[in-house]
């Protein structure tokens, strides 16, 4: 499954909502990455099976996860979301919540890299 579309469908309610966010990246495994301008909510990962191992996802769409999975994990002690492809919608009031929780926080002095050809 290629989760591009369904990632820009993401991306559109979330920047209509006003959370700045765009897609990183499509893998050739189908796979889709959404980062967000301000990096302390985190980062979305669409796909249909584990990522790499060293990196972690605050944020997960995943269509190989039970239909209605709808939940919190915590992996490696840090705390991801987790929710199936058919529900991704669901995703949006937790995104939205943390959008306002980051507003009180010190900013962030770290930032993504993002080189030359992305930007």
């Amino acid at each position: 499954m290629n989760f591009k579309r369904l990632a820009n469908r993401v991306i559109k309610l979330l920047n209509d909502e006003g959370v700045e966010c765009y897609l990183w990246h499509s893998a050739n495994t189908g796979s889709a990455y959404i980062r967000f301008n301000d990096n302390r909510i985190g980062s979305i990962r669409l796909g249909d099976h584990k990522g790499r191992p060293k990196l972690s996802y605050r944020w997960n769409i995943r269509s190989d996860f039970p239909k209605g999975h709808n939940k919190w994990h915590k992996v490696n002690d840090k705390w991801r979301f987790y929710t199936h492809t058919s529900n991704w919608i669901e995703l949006i009031p937790h995104i939205l919540e943390r959008k306002t929780k980051t507003k009180g926080w010190v900013e962030n002095k770290y930032t993504y890299f993002t080189p030359k050809y992305k930007r």
